[in-house]
């Protein structure tokens, strides 16, 4: 894999960067298409930037302190954050916004996957290339379905966001597993898709004490 990084005096940029740089415009722009009918160019803008300096922030945040492996969990949890804090103080309806996320963090998770094969010629690198196209295909399916499963009683939106990371962490922790990454990346990979499923079933709406006593009134039938 010939060296594609940029060398300015001391500076160095690398093909990672150019890659984020890029992801973070395409997802921007796919960002405020998806909002514009409903916000303000400033709001959307503002959440914009707060997501991305929350990202960043939550990235460096264990290279500095504790594990460069577990930036990207990290930095998925800092763009829920924002998202969460900016809706709250100007009004938006989160849900909506969170829906309108997801090709967002699909192509930021593509263009990262490129930058990083291009820095380390690994397949395994190319491994985040493929989970946002398998992300991608899972979200084209649910967007005009979901509302119809019975299992997801309510139809609320909200759904697409969390359905989507939930499918991204589970194949990041078999990625994590191939490649035999450190037990705090899973767990925390492994913490972020458990608590996309709850997100899930709390915005179903279902009981869930009626769903317990449906299991064991199964098996007690059996």
């Amino acid at each position: 894999m010939p060296d594609l990084t940029l060398t300015i005096g001391q500076l160095k940029i690398t093909p990672l960067f150019w890659s984020l740089c890029l992801g973070f415009v395409f997802s921007s722009f796919s960002f405020w298409r998806r909002l514009k009918e409903d916000y303000s160019q400033e709001d959307i803008f503002g959440l914009t930037l707060l997501i991305a300096v929350f990202c960043l922030f939550f990235y460096w945040l264990p290279i500095f302190f504790w594990d460069q492996s577990l930036s990207l969990p990290f930095a998925f949890a800092g763009g829920f954050l924002a998202v969460k804090v900016w809706s709250s103080r100007f009004k938006m309806k989160v849900w909506e916004v969170y829906d309108a996320l997801v090709p967002s963090v699909l192509i930021f998770l593509f263009c990262g996957g490129i930058g990083e094969f291009l820095i380390s010629g690994s397949a395994w690198a190319g491994g985040y290339v493929v989970i946002s196209l398998f992300g991608w295909i899972f979200w084209k399916f649910l967007r005009k379905r979901y509302r119809s499963f019975s299992w997801y009683k309510s139809g609320k939106i909200g759904f697409l966001f969390w359905a989507v990371c939930f499918l991204i962490f589970v194949l990041l922790l078999l990625l994590a597993f191939l490649r035999k990454d450190g037990l705090y990346f899973k767990l925390l990979i492994s913490s972020e898709a458990l608590f996309s499923a709850g997100i899930i079933y709390f915005r179903s709406e279902r009981s869930l004490q009626e769903d317990f006593k449906s299991i064991f009134y199964s098996k007690w039938q059996k």
